[in-house]
This record gives structure tokens, C-alpha cells and sequence, in this order.
């Protein structure tokens, strides 16, 4: 891999924010697999936020395969020293099981974000609207736990009700309409409307 796309623009002296240097076959994967504007969007930030943590990984699907485990919450825990590194070690054995199985033509599971579809999509439909990728943050940063009582609570409140996810997120499922989004100082409220 070449020093620009494993440091980013750091190697030249360029770097004014986080910069992702991605090669357009790492891209059409992760393409693929975030296919979302929120999944995507969220990775691409991540994605540049690993420049200024100093972490690096021998390939993107590691790096890939890592945010679909856990988000890249190992960035939370960089270091200030400036000769620590982190390096993110083999973690794309699900994106490898999902490519080989569908290369032989066999039945493959694609890998996911783990946040429900009527999220993501709720997302999707409410990307212009103000507050969005802060909504979009708080919602990939929730635990695999918050999405299996949301969907219980989808299951138990078919005609509407509202989910406190986190501190600063809230999931009101409405009947009827479409998505939209509420954002205030401390908190966001996403209208997700109730599947028929």
C-alpha cells in the first residue's frame, strides 16, 4: 500500500481536517456493503478521523470489517504521544465469507451496519434536513443492544409511540407521512414512519 493512502495527507504536510484515500475498488466495497447515505456518510467521517488518530490497517476490509463490529470504537482510546500508533488487525472474515460465497454462486449473507432498515432508509429520506448528520452520528454510534429493544418496541407499538434510544436520541414511530427529522440544541428526534 503506498504511504499516501495508509497515512492519508498527513505524509505530504496537507492535512487541514481528516482526509479518507481510498482506492475506487476499496471504495465500490464499501459502497456496497454502507449502501445507505447515513452508513456511508458515518464511515467516510470515521474513515478521516482515523488520520488524525494515527491508526492503519494492511487493508480497507479491516478497516471495514472493524467498523461493522464495533464502529472503530478503538479510536476512542488513541493516544496523545505522537509515536503511538494504533494498527487495526484482520477483522474482514465476514466481508471474505460474504465475497467468496457469492463468487461460487452460493447463498451469502451481506454484511450490515446492524441499525435497522426503517432507520437507515428514515435517514436516507431526511438528508437535507437540518440537524441530519448529527442525527446521523447519534444513531451509528447506539449499541447492538438499542437496535434489538427498537425492534421489539416496532413489534409491541404498530400504531405509533416514541423510543428514548440515548441521552440526546429519540425514534418516534408515526402512522402515516414520511420521514422527518427534529433537531434541537441538546436533542433529535426521528420521525420513522410505521411499516403497513
Amino acid at each position: 500500500m503506498d504511504p499516501v493512502a495508509f497515512n492519508g495527507l498527513e505524509v505530504v504536510g496537507s492535512v487541514r481536517r481528516p482526509t479518507w484515500v481510498v482506492s475506487l475498488t476499496d471504495l465500490l466495497m464499501v459502497a456496497e456493503i454502507l449502501a445507505t447515505p447515513g452508513e456511508f456518510s458515518h464511515y467516510a467521517k470515521m474513515r478521516g478521523d482515523m488520520v488524525a488518530s494515527k491508526a492503519m490497517a494492511a487493508a480497507e476490509a479491516d478497516l471495514l470489517g472493524a467498523y461493522l463490529i464495533d464502529r472503530l470504537r478503538i479510536l476512542d482510546r488513541s493516544s496523545s504521544n505522537e509515536f503511538d500508533r494504533i494498527l487495526i488487525g484482520y477483522s474482514c472474515d465476514k466481508l471474505n465469507d460474504f465475497y467468496t460465497r457469492r463468487e461460487a454462486g452460493l447463498a451469502a449473507e451481506k454484511p450490515g451496519s446492524g441499525v435497522p432498515t426503517n432507520i437507515t432508509d428514515a435517514l436516507a429520506k431526511t438528508m437535507y434536513e437540518s440537524g441530519w448528520e448529527r442525527c446521523v452520528d447519534t444513531v451509528m454510534s447506539e449499541q447492538p443492544s438499542t437496535w434489538k429493544k427498537w425492534k421489539r418496541f416496532c413489534t409491541r407499538h404498530r400504531r405509533g409511540g416514541t423510543f428514548t434510544a440515548g441521552n440526546a436520541l429519540s425514534l418516534a414511530l408515526v402512522a402515516g407521512g414520511e420521514p422527518s427529522l427534529d433537531s434541537f440544541n441538546t436533542s433529535i428526534t426521528l420521525n420513522v414512519p410505521v411499516r403497513g
